[in-house]
Parts: structure tokens; sequence; C-alpha cells
């Protein structure tokens, strides 16, 4: 585990054991009627110390806790931005295309008009040769 994640999940440690403590205390005292109102005062002011001790170490190590997350955000953020940065400059130049954006560029099929095209010395040797079509059998053409 990097450095960092472990000071993150002591972090987190740290905050679960003082809530712990702090839900062991349970709630306030409540007044004994039998007692007298100093030994109540006191009683309570005892728990509040407890507690108030309890809770700013608690948010004292919210704060850590915090700060760490920050900090490894920050460190994330900076290799997402390296890693763009490397892939840009790797990535090979794209040919400019016409046409629509996004869609990518079609080779040009032969079309009938130019396959009817051929030299007339092809178009001579065509019409001097004898039809496949036997008499028996006619085919139309289309």
């Amino acid at each position: 585990m990097a450095p960092e994640g472990a000071r993150i999940a002591g972090a987190r440690g740290r905050i679960s054991g003082l809530a712990e403590s702090l839900d062991a205390m349970g709630p306030p005292p409540d007044d004994v009627s039998t007692m007298l109102d100093s030994a109540n005062l006191r009683r309570r002011a005892e728990y509040l110390e407890k507690t108030g001790s309890v809770k700013s170490d608690l948010i004292s190590a919210y704060a850590e806790y915090a700060r760490l997350l920050e900090a490894a955000l920050r460190e994330i953020a900076g290799a997402q931005q390296e890693i763009a940065a490397m892939a840009r400059r790797k990535a090979p130049a794209k040919p400019r295309r016409r046409g629509a954006p996004g869609k990518p560029a079609r080779a040009k099929k032969a079309s009938v008009r130019t396959a009817r095209k051929a030299p007339a010395k092809a178009r001579r040797q065509r019409s001097a040769r004898p039809s496949r079509v036997s008499k028996a059998s006619p085919r139309r053409r289309r």
C-alpha cells in the first residue's frame, strides 16, 4: 500500500475509534434527586469535559482525513493529466478527410456507368465473341 494510502487508512481507523469511544460514554447522566446539586453539576461537567475532548479529537481526525484525501485526489488528477498529454503526443496524426465529421471516408466503388465505358478495343473484342446463351434456353438481358 502506498504511504498515502496507509496514512488515510490510519486516519480512518482513528476516526472510527474515537466515534466508538464517544458512543460508549452514553448519554449525559440524569440528575439524581437524592444527591446535592453541586454533585450533579460536577458529574455533568466531567461528562461534558470528556465528550468535548473526544469530539475535538474527532474533528481534528476528520480534518486530517480530509487533507489526506485532497492530497491523494490532487495526485490522481496530476497523473491523469500526464497520461492524457502522453496519449496526445503519441497519437498518430489523423489524415484530413472530406465529408461529414465523425463518419469514416469510404473508398469509391466503380459505378455501372464506369464499368460500361470500356476502351474501344475491349468493346470490339466483346462483340466478336460468340454468345454463351444457347438458342434452346434464351435468357433475357436487363
